[in-house]
């Protein structure tokens, strides 16, 4: 749909405008930080706040922020109306600051979007980061975050499960052991878990997750998902004793390729 502004309007009736509820929260430094902004030098008719026309009267879907300010400094607010809304506009219309995950979230858990519902279900059941979530939904290289602004994010239940495995022991580790919560939340090491986790089953995963807080504070921070990976094999095998244990496929890989040149010199 084409978006359609015309003339720019001013209004000092400040409760003529109103917010929508799955708007972003007002952030009252940013607020401050306008309001400095604007005592040296009002631009504000050049950054006009936009707003759609409703029953109760204009309902902002950008420039919360740049309302309040000039409310606060008692100047005209100046607006623009979006003549053809959508359901995204308050998204499409941003163009100041910008929204941050925790943003979309509540847009589109107020939108009734059953996946974002079901984000905030597992952030508060078992106490996950947003920011860890996301990690999980997505790759190696990123954490599905176009998807995740564009409402497009899907919940597997696979992710589910391992978030309701992981919780209890990520709860007993960092409660033991404080000083490896930053490997316990690097995306590299979350995605070795997820790893294991979907490779060797529910069983193996356990068994190495009851082992882990004795061998993770030797676990190096910076480590990368393939290191991540073989650590936790050398974990699940330690606990294993003795016999043939996990073997990681790239290793399994090197193996398999010495056999080979053996093999052939013969």
């Amino acid at each position: 749909m084409t978006t359609s502004y015309q003339k720019i309007h001013q209004e000092t009736n400040y409760s003529k405008f109103h917010f929508f509820e799955e708007n972003r929260k007002v952030r009252s430094c940013h607020v401050n930080k306008l309001k400095e902004s604007i005592v040296k030098d009002n631009r504000m008719h050049l950054h006009p706040i936009i707003c759609v026309k409703t029953d109760v009267g204009m309902a902002i879907i950008d420039g919360q922020h740049r309302y309040e300010a000039c409310k606060s400094l008692n100047i005209p607010v100046h607006y623009v109306i979006n003549e053809n809304p959508d359901d995204i506009s308050m998204i499409d219309d941003q163009i100041s600051l910008q929204w941050k995950f925790e943003d979309y979230l509540k847009y589109y858990i107020c939108k009734e979007y059953p996946n974002y519902i079901k984000v905030k279900e597992i952030m508060d059941k078992y106490n996950m980061p947003l920011g860890v979530i996301t990690v999980m939904m997505g790759t190696q290289k990123t954490s599905n975050g176009k998807l995740f602004r564009e409402g497009k994010l899907e919940v597997s239940k696979k992710v589910e499960s391992f978030f309701s495995h992981i919780h209890l022991y990520y709860e007993k580790i960092k409660k033991e052991y404080p000083k490896t919560n930053q490997v316990l939340y690097r995306r590299n090491f979350l995605h070795a878990l997820f790893w294991f986790f979907r490779k060797y089953g529910i069983e193996t995963f356990e068994k190495v997750m009851e082992k882990l807080a004795a061998y993770i504070e030797s676990f190096d921070y910076q480590g990368s998902r393939e290191y991540y990976e073989k650590e936790l094999i050398k974990t699940y095998n330690k606990v294993k004793g003795k016999g043939v244990g996990l073997i990681h496929p790239s290793d399994e890989l090197k193996k398999k390729t010495k056999k080979e040149q053996l093999d052939d010199e013969y």
